[in-house]
């Protein structure tokens, strides 16, 4: 879906044009557009991953979580807009979700992430090897 859009910016134009109503697009260049797109896949990608119905995704909640963060920390190349934008999405995703004990039991118990790297509380660490091994 976010791809469709893009992909169909010219042709909108066109539309808009035709109907004398180009001034929409005005604040919205091709290239905002993309990288609006380019922004949200992320996200996408994440609700992809952690919406499976068929295969476990309690381990990969935390994955993502520091994937997000990654993501919406600010880089040299952003404007004003997507500065903003990305400090917003931040705040809001420390705000609203934080791991939980049986996320980081999750991790352990999965192949891949029983190194529980992601967890950078030693004390969190300890917690949950503590845990498994009683």
């Amino acid at each position: 879906m976010l791809e469709s859009i893009s992909c169909q910016y010219e042709d909108v134009r066109a539309l808009l044009l035709e109907r004398g109503e180009e001034g929409r697009l005005n604040d919205l260049s091709e290239d905002t557009l993309n990288a609006m797109v380019m922004f949200l896949q992320r996200f996408k990608e994440a609700t992809k991953a952690l919406e499976a119905s068929k295969t476990p995704t309690l381990h990969l909640t935390a994955v993502w979580l520091d994937r997000l963060k990654r993501h919406l920390q600010p880089s040299s190349t952003d404007n004003l807009t997507f500065s903003s934008l990305k400090a917003k999405c931040l705040r809001i995703l420390v705000e609203k979700y934080e791991i939980h004990h049986l996320h980081k039991l999750a991790m352990f118990l999965h192949p891949n992430l029983k190194s529980l790297k992601l967890l950078v509380e030693e004390h969190s660490m300890e917690t949950v090897h503590n845990e498994v091994s009683t």
